[in-house]
């Protein structure tokens, strides 16, 4: 049984010295122990500040998204070609052993951990040349915090850059906008809505006012038109017609009490005998009776006359109301037309300067929040940084 115990340990050592030799014939290294190099980040829970720390309920939900994006980042091909690419790195033994894809490489074999679930990021690299995975860990950690965390701390400084830009502009718009405000209020004079409202009332009722005023006077005018025309119809009538006129009330009766008086000599001589009526009396009669008819002409003739002036005199006033009722007209067109406008005027001014002063308010707003971004990554970035190196790979005992 020793014997036999012997025998086998003398074909394993054999056999372990056969490999030896034949590795160290073929080129092969020695084979050495893995080990690990390690470099620490500290990612904090949030961003340190200047003022007191934000409380949020759903605070561990977002960094633990946080971290997972970090442990996504620093693994992604943009951070591990900027490593590979520094001359130090491509010069390695494990960049050459690796060299068909070493960013794939890496991807598969550096470790990205949170021990304990803190706020420190372990980033670390397996490998039986120790000295050159500590040049790989340090080459990927520098990388990460240049490419990710400095340009986003630049983006930071951009950003503030551009609100500042921003702010000032729109600081500008808000003077110029206050500018054309008082303008408009000096105009109304007032910038109170309420007595604006007072205003567009008052002129409203203007406005309504001489309308009204207006429409008087367009019927006063029609029905002067009207009454003119019928006047100078009447007269027309009167000269194209000759027609008569009835005499004035007086000298009618007389000239009938006299033709009464000739017919009652007539029937009374009718009665007498030729021989009792006096010579002569018949002429008279007859003459008295051309002389009264006579009279009658020259009476319905002055009676015609007398209605032609009438008429004209009353034609005439009509003249006189129709241009009185045309000046005013004219005057109460041109009135109602300067209270439309400025009542439209005070409409339009009062609508630009409400519309005025809800734009302004809201600009104002706009860049009370511009302001707070602005201050808010002030201060950001002038506290310490979220991210940062902790501790750098080493070799181990070295």
């Amino acid at each position: 049984m020793a014997d036999r115990c012997r025998t086998k340990g003398l074909l394993l050592a054999a056999s372990v010295m056969v490999f030896c030799v034949g590795a160290v014939r073929a080129g092969e290294p020695w084979p050495l122990k893995t080990r690990k190099a390690v470099s620490l980040i500290r990612i904090s829970m949030q961003q340190p500040s200047l003022v007191a720390a934000r409380q949020d309920k759903n605070m561990a939900q977002e960094f633990k998204i946080f971290k997972a994006t970090q442990a996504q980042l620093i693994k992604s091909p943009v951070v591990l070609m900027a490593a590979l690419r520094k001359p130090e790195i491509a010069s390695l033994s494990i960049y050459q052993r690796e060299k068909d894809d070493p960013v794939r490489w890496l991807q598969d074999n550096l470790e990205i951990s949170f021990p304990g679930d803190a706020e420190i990021m372990q980033v670390g690299l397996a490998d039986r040349n120790i000295k050159e995975a500590v040049q790989v860990v340090r080459a990927v950690v520098d990388a990460y915090l240049s490419e990710i965390v400095e340009t986003e701390r630049s983006h930071k400084n951009r950003a503030l850059a551009n609100l500042e830009s921003i702010l000032a502009s729109k600081e500008q718009e808000i003077r110029r906008r206050r500018t054309v405000l008082k303008r408009l209020a000096d105009e109304l004079g007032t910038a109170d809505p309420e007595t604006l409202k007072t205003q567009m009332q008052l002129g409203l009722q203007q406005l309504s006012m001489f309308r009204q005023q207006l429409v008087r006077v367009q019927q006063d005018l029609r029905k002067a038109r009207t009454e003119r025309e019928v006047l100078r119809a009447r007269l027309a009538r009167i000269d194209e017609d000759g027609a008569s006129a009835a005499p004035r009330p007086e000298l009618q009766r007389i000239t009938q009490e006299m033709t009464a008086v000739v017919n009652q000599l007539r029937q009374a001589m009718a009665k007498l005998p030729d021989a009792e009526v006096p010579q002569g009396l018949q002429g008279e009669l007859t003459k008295i009776e051309r002389e009264v008819n006579g009279w009658q002409e020259r009476l319905a003739a002055d009676a015609l006359n007398q209605r032609r002036a009438a008429l004209k005199e009353q034609i005439a006033d009509m003249e006189v109301r129709v241009a009185l009722a045309t000046d005013e007209m004219a005057a109460l067109e041109k009135e109602v037309a300067e209270q439309k406008q400025a009542f439209e005027k005070l409409g339009r001014t009062s609508v630009e300067l409400e519309m005025m002063r809800v734009e302004l308010k809201n600009l104002e707003e706009v860049c009370k929040q511009i302001a707070t971004k602005r201050e808010v990554l002030k201060i950001e970035t002038k506290s310490a940084p979220r991210i940062r190196l902790l501790q750098r790979a080493e070799v181990p005992g070295g």
